[in-house]
């Protein structure tokens, strides 16, 4: 319950010739909480043995509380500096996944000992343990700190800002961001309802048929149950869509492997 409670710590036991020389040096502390109240609600707090039993904490944070190292309070560096973190985990229970977005750990001393692992993007920190990442910044911007068990990071509070100053460099990152609307799962779909809707305006009397060529990311076999649920006002049956693939052998290997690249879908149009 002590360490639940916030009485936890981490020492730096050097080496007799110490650590290599860094820019930067910083300390996070993650652990995590339990209280009576949910996640956000005022007032005094106490502890709750039944979530900690449970292991479902309310709060994950760094150094002690939701956004102790963010926003003014953010850790700094400059372009080509070298930094190093200490980073901790009290636990009482959860293991860490510690990440910095948009960086990779060009050292990890893994769980703070003498055992040295190269390019890691997140390390693991068990629960009372430890471990020492550093890396090289290169380009400037606020990177993002996180357990990468990442509701934890979002919801409960284990989100850092490291904010970079400096000078830019357009051959790492030339700054250009896609002007949309970011879709990460769904975009055949998508284009395949855009071209659904377009067609339905043609106003058919009964119903039309069309043929839409759509590049697949990864599907499953069936899938016209998963297009009829996206939109499903345009199928009255899963019979009205039809797959083709090039031959047998193609829709045998789908089964079992999935799908990728281009599909041809026959899409009927029912207007009602």
């Amino acid at each position: 319950m002590h360490i639940a409670n916030g009485m936890y710590g981490l020492i730096l036991v050097e080496p007799k010739e110490g650590l290599p020389p860094v820019d930067k040096e910083y300390y996070i502390m993650q652990s995590e909480f339990y209280t009576k109240g949910k996640y956000g609600e005022e007032g005094l707090q106490p502890f709750d043995m039944a979530k900690a039993l449970s292991e479902t904490p309310d709060y994950v944070v760094f150094n002690g509380a939701v956004g102790a190292i963010a926003g003014d309070d953010s850790i700094r560096a400059e372009v080509g500096e070298s930094v190093r973190i200490f980073v901790g985990n009290g636990g009482p229970n959860l293991v860490s996944s510690f990440h910095v977005i948009g960086e990779i750990f060009d050292k990890v001393y893994v769980e703070g000992g003498d055992m040295v692992n190269h390019h890691v993007q997140s390390t693991l920190i068990p629960a009372g343990g430890s471990a020492i990442v550093e890396f090289l910044v290169d380009v400037p911007g606020t990177f993002i700190l996180v357990d990468h068990s990442i509701f934890r990071a979002f919801n409960k509070g284990a989100l850092g800002m490291l904010k970079i100053d400096g000078s830019e460099d357009l051959a790492i990152y030339s700054g250009k961001q896609k002007d949309s609307v970011y879709l990460p799962e769904g975009e055949a779909f998508r284009v395949l309802l855009m071209s659904a809707q377009y067609l339905s305006r043609l106003k058919p009397k009964k119903s039309a048929y069309c043929l839409v060529s759509v590049l697949m990311h990864k599907i499953a076999w069936p899938v016209t149950s998963q297009v009829a649920r996206v939109f499903p006002v345009l199928f009255h049956r899963w019979q009205d869509l039809t797959i083709y693939f090039q031959n047998p052998t193609a829709q045998l290997m789908s089964y079992f492997m999935g799908f990728q690249g281009k599909l041809w879908l026959a899409v009927r149009l029912t207007m009602v």
